[in-house]
C-alpha cells in the first residue's frame, strides 16, 4: 500500500514537455491568463482575466494549427506555457478584440516603440530573415520557480529550427524572462524603460527588453 501510494504521488507531479495541441488548449489558456494577472504591466493597467482569454483563444488556436508553442503539463494540468506565433504574418483582428482594445492599447503601443526603436530587428528583417515569436510565456502559481519557462525555452529553438525559421524573438517584461534569454545567448537588442513612457511613468522600476537570437 505504501510502494502504491509513493508510486501514485510520483505520477501526479511528473511533468511532461511537448508541443500545445487543441486538448490542452483552455488549460494553456488558463495558465496564460492567470500569470498575467500577476505581470506588473498588466497589472497596473488592471487587465481582467476575460481580456487576456479572449485575446489569446484565437491566436493559439492558430499556433496549435502550425504547431509552434509549447506546453508543460502535469496529468492534464497545463502548468507553463510558451505562446509562440509566426511574426512574419500580418495579423488580422478576431472576434472580441475590439472590445478590449482600451485596456490593450498601452501595451501595444510599448511593444510599438520597442520595435520601431530597434537597429537590430530593423537590419534581420531587411535581410528578409524570418522571425518565430516567444509572444506570451506565464507558469501557474504553484509551478513556478521549477525550471519549467527554461525547459520550455530550450524545446521553443528545437521548434523553430525544425520549422525552418531563422531568429527568436523576445519580449521579456520580467527579470525572470530577462535572465533567462541571456542564459540562453540572445542579443539584446533594444530596451523601454516605463519611466520614459509617461502613462507607465509609475512603473519606474520597470523596463521591457527585446532579445534576437539567430537559430
Amino acid at each position: 500500500m505504501i510502494i502504491m501510494a509513493l508510486a501514485a504521488r510520483q505520477l501526479e507531479y511528473a511533468t511532461e514537455y511537448k508541443v500545445l495541441d487543441h486538448c490542452h488548449m483552455e488549460s494553456a489558456l488558463h495558465c496564460l491568463a492567470e500569470a498575467f494577472l500577476d505581470e506588473p504591466l498588466l497589472k497596473f493597467l488592471n487587465i481582467p482575466y476575460q481580456a487576456t482569454a479572449d485575446i489569446l483563444r484565437p491566436r493559439l488556436h492558430t499556433s496549435i494549427e502550425q504547431g509552434l508553442s509549447v506546453i508543460a503539463v502535469e496529468g492534464d494540468r497545463v502548468v507553463s506555457t510558451i505562446f509562440c506565433d509566426d511574426n512574419n504574418e500580418d495579423h488580422v483582428p478576431y472576434p472580441n478584440e475590439q472590445q478590449w482594445e482600451g485596456y490593450w492599447q498601452p501595451v501595444f503601443d510599448l511593444l510599438g516603440k520597442l520595435h520601431g526603436e530597434s537597429v537590430m530587428e530593423q537590419a534581420m528583417h531587411a535581410q528578409g530573415l524570418k522571425f518565430y515569436h516567444l509572444f506570451f510565456a506565464g507558469t501557474v502559481r504553484d509551478a513556478r520557480n521549477k525550471g519549467h519557462l527554461r525547459q520550455l525555452m530550450r524545446m521553443s529553438l528545437e521548434v523553430a529550427r525544425k520549422k525552418g525559421f531563422d531568429v527568436a524573438m523576445v519580449e521579456a517584461s520580467s527579470k525572470g524572462t530577462q535572465k533567462a534569454c541571456r542564459d540562453f545567448g540572445y542579443e539584446l537588442a533594444h530596451t523601454v524603460e516605463y519611466k520614459d513612457v509617461p502613462t507607465l511613468a509609475a512603473l519606474h522600476d520597470e523596463k521591457i527588453e527585446l532579445f534576437l537570437l539567430k537559430i
